[in-house]
């Protein structure tokens, strides 16, 4: 039992294990596999940094979004002043759009 263990052992040391178990007819199906395994690897990697990358992308659309919605509020807001100075211009009142602040009386 011994010196079949040393055979084997000796056999894969030297390279020479598949060929004593006759897998050489099997060489173009083990390199297939090979490649195939190493293609789904590589696909595998690409799905992930794509997913990454979306996620990415929609934290960016997320901040953009605010950001948009609060430019627009500001500009709704500068326009309706515009308005209603017209308005008082209309109805014929001296009420201009303040240029300093407030002060405070005591």
């Amino acid at each position: 039992m011994s010196e079949k263990w040393k055979k084997i052992t000796g056999a894969a040391l030297q390279g020479k294990l598949l060929l004593r178990l006759k897998a050489d007819k099997y060489l173009p199906q083990i390199i297939f596999f090979f490649i195939m395994a190493t293609a789904f690897i590589w696909a595998n990697l690409n799905m992930e940094s794509t997913i990454h990358r979306k996620e990415e992308n929609k934290q960016v659309l997320e901040n953009l979004k605010s950001l948009h919605t609060e430019l627009t509020c500001r500009l709704t807001g500068l326009d309706s002043v515009c308005k209603v100075e017209d308005m008082l211009q209309e109805k014929g009142s001296n009420v201009k759009i303040p240029v300093q602040q407030a002060q405070r009386i005591r």
